[in-house]
């Protein structure tokens, strides 16, 4: 019983991280311009790139990280600084006004990195990696 509510426990807080719902706006955005068949097409490769990635970092992130000298607590403060700093970009825009006018197809960058296989999920994988080994 403990492990499929482990399995229960990981699904959720994965759900919740994510936030498929949250990211629907920012995806619509990131994807302003581009054709709608095109924007499924985007979404499901940068799903699997984004699972690839994770799936990656499950069996072989805490040697990746031994090999880097780093902690799975250095990794997760690193994301929290990155997202600080995106949250300040955000509240104090640049005065030169940085919109997007041409309609580029995003590829890895936002998509899959940092919604999908961001610094938490990565440092959570890595966590349940080595639990399971």
């Amino acid at each position: 019983m403990t492990n499929e509510f482990s399995i229960l426990s990981a699904t959720l807080l994965f759900l919740f991280v994510i936030d498929p719902f949250g990211n629907i706006p920012i995806l619509l955005s990131v994807m302003k311009g581009v054709a709608q068949k095109r924007q499924y097409q985007i979404v499901i490769r940068d799903g699997l790139i984004g699972l690839l990635i994770l799936v990656a970092f499950l069996f072989f992130g805490a040697e990746f990280l031994k090999v880097l000298h780093l902690e799975t607590e250095s990794i997760s403060i690193a994301g929290g600084v990155v997202l600080f700093v995106i949250a300040l970009k955000m509240i104090f825009p640049s005065a030169l006004g940085q919109e997007n006018t041409n309609a580029v197809e995003p590829f890895i960058v936002p998509i899959s990195i940092p919604m999908l296989a961001g610094t938490f999920n990565v440092s959570n994988v890595i966590g349940y990696g080595e639990k399971l080994s």
